[in-house]
């Protein structure tokens, strides 16, 4: 269902003490007030893709100011240029960029920035990419059968984990004593009455509303089935995973799993983008990260309307050339997909591209063949409440192919943190390599 912007349920639990103050807390607001406008929650969408761009074929001429007609590689994106800001003469430091990946150009300096012994791999199989998100929950009892059951009315809203529980909240109200149990089970019992109160008022307003409680994901439009329930806070109307199911291919029987194989790669694209907007839509995460291969790939990298030279991705990077430009426009045009799909996917009155940050990037700048990190290819896309002001180029003096002065062009860390303040998180004044320290304030000013 929709939600209205303003005071969350989340937001109402937070700041009241107990759940026996929530109810006059709520008499207090006047429930026309607990939907005022409220700010917006931040999301953020880091997109990698590999071996940099040839100058001519990723910016558009021209330099400071509006953006002009985008060329080959970028040319899917025209149709959001309104909404994204192009970098010219941003150059990394530090490590070699040959295979440097995410960790090179969203860390700022290779695996010196990582707080693990190692870095989280990216799961490049959409299948299990779907069950880490939507599959998690697990019937303590009664089978497989009842578990796929069970997961179905959790996913499509007709009821909540924690109806599953009810054993549980009892032992947990004993446990806690007879005070501090009724609070909390009165705690549980408020979410049911907030719940109906919610429904009830969004109804009178002209919403869609779902039923009684819970958390509610929607099914095909995305609105709360009758025993589904309320959106939960940041969650799109469009929240409707299980549609995703379907689309999978069926396992490969050789030694090379299905999401390998070329002839599938182009569904391995689009079904990751889907998953990507679908965790957004129900408010799984706020941060996500979409990972095209990386540098010395030794794969096709063949999204939806890509042209197939017969040389691997990495090959291609060396020679340049259009199927090399085609294969990179086909990456872009996914993103571009992806930008589509959150400005369609509604939160309250706005969508969930208004409250997002999409941060588009390589590790080798504009001579892919040399491998340098000379004018690294960056975008930045997304309003994030009126935040970013698309639309134009920012352009820093560079000298092309000059990887050993460490005084050309613009430092790259200053984009990290640039986009951290925009976040919201301004304390930060420095991300990878600590020699370079604050925003652009031609982005921020």
């Amino acid at each position: 269902m929709k939600i209205r912007p303003g005071f969350t349920r989340r937001q109402l639990l937070q700041t009241t003490s107990s759940a026996l103050l929530l109810h006059p807390l709520l008499r207090v607001l006047r429930i026309s007030e607990a939907y005022g406008q409220s700010a917006i929650t931040p999301r953020a969408i880091f997109v990698y893709y590999p071996a940099g761009s040839y100058t001519s074929s990723f910016w558009p001429t021209g330099t400071t100011g509006p953006l002009g007609p985008l060329p080959t590689v970028t040319a899917p994106l025209e149709v959001h240029k309104s909404d994204i800001i192009m970098f010219k003469g941003m150059c990394t430091r530090g490590d070699t960029n040959h295979d440097g990946a995410p960790a090179q150009v969203f860390a700022g300096w290779g695996n010196d920035s990582l707080k693990a012994p190692g870095p989280a791999p990216s799961q490049d199989n959409p299948k299990a990419a779907y069950t880490d998100l939507f599959g998690s929950f697990t019937l303590s009892s009664g089978g497989s059968g009842a578990q796929a059951l069970a997961d179905n009315d959790v996913l499509t809203g007709r009821k909540r984990i924690i109806d599953y529980l009810k054993d549980d909240v009892k032992r947990i109200a004993k446990v806690l004593g007879p005070l501090e149990g009724d609070i909390f089970e009165a705690h549980v019992l408020s979410l049911d009455d907030l719940g109906r109160e919610i429904d009830q008022e969004i109804s009178a307003r002209g919403g869609s509303a779902g039923g009684s409680g819970g958390a509610g994901t929607g099914s095909g439009s995305g609105t709360g089935t009758n025993s589904g329930g309320n959106t939960a806070p940041g969650r799109s109307d469009v929240c409707s995973p299980k549609g995703i199911e379907a689309r999978f291919p069926a396992d490969s029987t050789g030694a090379v799993p299905w999401y390998h194989l070329t002839q599938n790669a182009p569904t391995v694209f689009k079904l990751q983008r889907s998953l990507m907007v679908q965790a957004m839509a129900c408010g799984l995460t706020r941060v996500g990260m979409l990972q095209y291969g990386n540098s010395d790939v030794q794969s096709d990298l063949l999204a939806e309307g890509a042209m197939n030279g017969g040389a691997l991705y990495h090959l291609q990077s060396h020679a340049g050339g259009a199927t090399y430009y085609s294969m990179q426009a086909a990456m872009m045009r996914e993103v571009s997909n992806m930008m589509t799909d959150l400005k369609a996917a509604k939160i309250g009155d706005h969508s969930l591209f208004d409250e997002t940050l999409i941060f588009i990037a390589s590790d080798i700048g504009d001579d892919p063949n040399g491998h340098d990190g000379v004018n690294i290819p960056a975008i930045l896309a997304g309003r994030l409440g009126g935040k970013i002001k698309g639309g134009r180029m920012i352009e820093y003096p560079y000298t092309p192919r000059d990887w050993s002065n460490l005084n050309n062009g613009k430092h790259w860390n200053h984009l990290l943190v640039s986009i951290a303040h925009l976040m919201g998180v301004t304390d930060v004044d420095t991300i990878g390599n600590s020699n370079y320290k604050g925003p652009l304030k031609e982005l921020l000013g």
